[in-house]
């Protein structure tokens, strides 16, 4: 994804640096989903509180001092924690202390208020046990959360069983209700761990991305910053050496100087900002002449420069190797044609580019027989072109897109398969409940047709196609939907009246509450919320609406309520949490690859002004005259800035020596590294390398060739050769010497 420059600046001051501690960004995710937790459970326990509220309300008398006391006990520290859930402040201490006070306020129900009479009028406290859970998964940590889980139900239990004197009707009941709370509070847990769990997991695999996406940037960075200085190198340095070395009469001396100063001068100034080198805005083909004709001025050239076609668009940096190529094809011309003919032809072709022609009139050269030791075309001009088009883009966007479309999957594809197992967990349950009879229904094969469906129905619309995608099937959505018409008319039809409000008869408003969440997880919205509408019209019809609030209407709705509102934040956390991950790629590779071309080009920069620069001095000072000793300290400065450009892998201080010897006897040598080296232990390079100066020391040529081609078997072969032929003769080889990969046995 594209990341805006303005998003990117206000996120550079908040991203992590390497090595410094925990900061925002690093837990976005996880912090993101503590919120998206405490405003779910905001307004499920808002909605819980409120049925409470009412229910204790309309039970207490206002001369009834007890019962008043623990509802103020009780909801005071609720309404607290449903502020500091709403505001996003203060949610783990609230919690924890609502947690805490109801827990000893439901302990405490049977000691100050007086037990009711039937086993089926719950009392008001029995709606917050859930909430009590919810508390707990917010403030304290996995364990105890658990513990209370698994604790809280039984206390409720043992207070129910006091108030009725421990009773067989109170005892049928309170084992219905501690069931569905003690599998409830696990599934609250459940949910909270997976959520957190994930986004900690995608937390660390975002700062895992985003170090790998800063790394490839930092390599393709250093790739191109080295590009980059050796064709500065070739352009100025190499040039201005060789100018230097071969300077025979007032015109050459004159250039020499000219090429040194310029060579100087940009070595000095390569320290500066990357940006120096050229942005990416777009610059036209007039803007290309302009600087061709300046390039002329200081060459004291003429040509005929002429403009062609229409605007024509590049990149700055494109626009910048351009120029930079065009200048060297300049220099060739003057230099070797003495600049007869000079013709320079700029086209723009539109959208498709620039294209410049330069010719000459001079006696030519064939390509071909150029020797490979020379890189004016190859390095400055054809490489300078090619790597223009920025090839390691490809692999950082391939890193990025990977990084991206990573963390999303990852994301809804774990929440996916835990919830899955939830959900097919509760409907379970709530087919245990039907089945679990305290009374023979008049006519069972119907309340069994209708448990059947319901467990045939809901794992199809769990599982049908989720490994696939999270979307349900249009045609199962729709079962879903007919069978959530039939399953309480089967259940209706299966039982006296007398008997429809028992707990086992009104299994199917849970179980039809669970077909609405899995519609809307599936992303059925339509489908899920017209479950819920027959649930509450079938449900009122049969029972009334009032009674069927209380007997778990009112959880089935604040369920469905919430799933939905988690598909939308989840949805939103995933979206926000790749374009984070954007962002922080964006201003880490920018970050990583400002370090590594700044060091890059320090490094080379100064060892380019050790080698060359006390001879671009001399030559200035001496407005290029050289004495034989200058020209070849010229010379070889020029090798050996040449070597390190072309194979520094395979050059040590020994190595570097002998060429230096060679090269002061006479001789011509040439280092081509491509990537002979590769993969080779560093213990094994250093004796290779000490080989090759063994080699260099021991033999003597008139031209060496070392190449480290990409060969099985060999890492290094050196060829010396009795003249400065061609690469064809291969009668005058005098030495010829292969360094294997692989150390020798014995």
């Amino acid at each position: 994804m594209a990341a805006d420059p303005l998003s990117i600046r206000e996120a550079w001051s908040k991203i992590p640096s390497p090595g410094s501690v925990e900061t925002e960004f690093e837990r976005f995710t996880g912090k993101r989903m503590e919120r998206i937790l405490a405003t779910v459970v905001a307004i499920g326990s808002g909605v819980l509180g409120a049925q409470a509220l009412i229910a204790g309300i309309t039970t207490t008398s206002g001369a009834d001092a007890a019962r008043i006391t623990i509802l103020l006990v009780v909801f005071i520290p609720l309404i607290v924690m449903l502020i500091a859930c709403v505001i996003g402040r203060g949610v783990r201490t609230a919690s924890g202390a609502f947690a805490i006070v109801y827990t000893v306020a439901l302990g405490a129900w049977p000691s100050f208020v007086d037990p009711v009479g039937e086993a089926a009028d719950q009392p008001w406290i029995f709606f917050l046990v859930n909430v009590g859970v919810v508390a707990a998964m917010l403030a304290f940590p996995l364990w105890l959360q658990f513990a209370w889980a698994l604790c809280l139900p039984f206390v409720y239990g043992y207070v129910r069983l006091v108030e009725g004197d421990f009773s067989r009707d109170f005892w049928v009941t309170t084992a219905f209700d501690v069931s569905f709370t003690l599998i409830l509070g696990f599934v609250i847990i459940a949910l909270g761990w997976m959520f957190r769990s994930i986004a900690a997991g995608v937390d660390e695999a975002r700062a895992r991305a985003v170090a790998s996406y800063a790394g490839a940037a930092a390599a393709a960075a250093a790739e191109e910053e080295r590009a980059a200085m050796s064709a500065l190198m070739h352009d100025s340095v190499l040039a201005a050496l060789i100018a230097a070395e071969r300077a025979e009469g007032e015109r050459a001396q004159d250039l020499a100087v000219g090429m040194a100063r310029e060579a100087l001068t940009r070595l000095a100034n390569t320290e500066a900002a990357v940006a120096q080198e050229g942005s990416d805005e777009p610059v036209g083909a007039s803007q290309i002449v302009v600087e061709l004709r300046r390039a002329l001025s200081e060459l004291g050239a003429d040509a005929i420069v002429e403009e062609r076609g229409g605007i024509g668009l590049i990149p700055g940096r494109a626009a910048r190797a351009l120029v930079l190529a065009a200048r060297q094809a300049l220099g060739n011309a003057v230099t070797h044609a003495g600049g007869r003919g000079l013709h320079i032809l700029v086209e723009g072709r539109g959208d498709e580019g620039i294209t410049v022609t330069i010719s000459d009139t001079g006696p030519g050269f064939d390509l071909r027989a150029i020797g490979a030791d020379r890189l004016g075309i190859r390095a400055s001009i054809f490489a300078r072109m090619g790597r223009s088009g920025r090839h390691c883009r490809d692999r950082l966007e391939r890193v990025r897109h990977h990084c991206h479309t990573g963390l999303g999957a990852s994301m809804n594809r774990t929440v996916r398969s835990v919830a899955t197992s939830l959900a097919v967990g509760f409907a379970m349950y709530f087919a245990a409940r039907g089945v679990w009879w305290i009374e023979q229904p008049s006519a069972p094969l119907l309340m069994v047709a209708a448990i059947a469906l319901y467990l045939v129905v809901v794992n199809v619309a769990i599982l049908w196609d989720s490994a696939i995608s999270v979307r349900m099937p249009l045609w199962a959505a729709l079962a879903t939907l007919v069978s959530s018409i039939l399953i309480p008319v089967l259940v209706t039809l299966s039982l006296d009246p007398l008997t429809r409000t028992a707990p086992f008869a009104t299994w199917y408003i849970g179980a039809l509450g669970l077909m609405g969440v899995v519609c809307i997880v599936r992303r059925r919205f339509v489908i899920g919320w017209l479950v819920v509408a027959v649930l509450v019209a079938t449900s009122s019809a049969y029972l009334g609406f009032f009674v069927a609030l209380s007997l778990g209407l009112v959880g089935s709705l604040m369920w469905v309520v919430i799933a939905h509102l988690l598909v939308i934040f989840w949805d939103r956390a995933v979206r926000d949490t790749e374009r984070l991950a954007g962002i922080q790629q964006a201003v880490s590779a920018w970050h990583a690859t400002q370090q590594v071309r700044q060091k890059e080009r320090r490094l080379r920069t100064q060892f380019a002004l050790a080698v060359a620069g006390p001879v671009l001095s001399r030559t200035v000072a001496s407005r290029g005259s050289l004495n034989d000793e200058e020209r070849l300290q010229a010379r070889l400065a020029e090798g050996r800035l040449r070597d390190e450009l072309r194979g520094a892998d395979l050059l040590n201080d020994a190595v570097r020596d002998a060429i230096e010897d060679a090269r002061r006897r006479g001789a011509v040598v040439t280092v081509f590294d491509e990537g002979g080296l590769a993969d080779v232990d560093e213990e094994r390079r250093a004796a290779i390398r000490d080989e090759l100066a063994r080699v260099l020391r021991d033999a003597d040529a008139e031209r060496w060739i070392i190449r480290a081609a990409q060969d099985p078997l060999t890492a290094v072969t050196i060829v010396g050769r009795a003249g400065a032929g061609g690469q064809s003769d291969d009668d005058a080889v005098d030495v010829w010497h292969e360094i294997p990969r692989d150390a020798p046995e014995g």
